[in-house]
């Protein structure tokens, strides 16, 4: 299934559902398997998306606007070849920070099969 993270906010009253946000891809397969949120910025992983490949991944970055609507960001991409081919589960782990973020692909070809690795993005401010 593609699956979907819901966000909530906590206020005076209690936790309320402010978005239920879907995956942008019609090859998603477990979307909101990972997750992160710093600030205004939320990163799903999907580490099973087949877009790039069976069980390549993929990871999105979401936004918040002042008006509190959440929309996609962008993509967060593998720069290395061995972490676009299939299999290498890109979005299994994940870390957001204010400026940079940290995706983990458990089962990337990095030097020895299946040995892993984690891929920094600069995000800006």
């Amino acid at each position: 299934g593609r699956g979907s993270v819901h966000v909530f906010e906590r206020d005076e009253q209690g936790w309320r559902r402010r978005a239920k946000l879907r995956s942008p891809s019609s090859s998603a397969q477990e979307f909101g398997w990972s997750v992160d949120l710093a600030g205004s910025r939320l990163l799903v992983g999907d580490p099973s998306d087949d877009q790039h490949g069976h069980a390549a991944g993929r990871a999105w970055l979401f936004e918040r606007d002042a008006a509190g609507a959440w929309s996609l960001g962008r993509e967060l991409c593998p720069s290395s070849t061995s972490a676009a081919a299939g299999g290498s589960q890109f979005g299994v782990a994940l870390r957001l920070g204010r400026a940079r973020a940290l995706v983990g692909a458990w089962a990337e070809n990095a030097g020895a099969p299946r040995s892993g690795a984690a891929h920094v993005f600069e995000l800006g401010d």
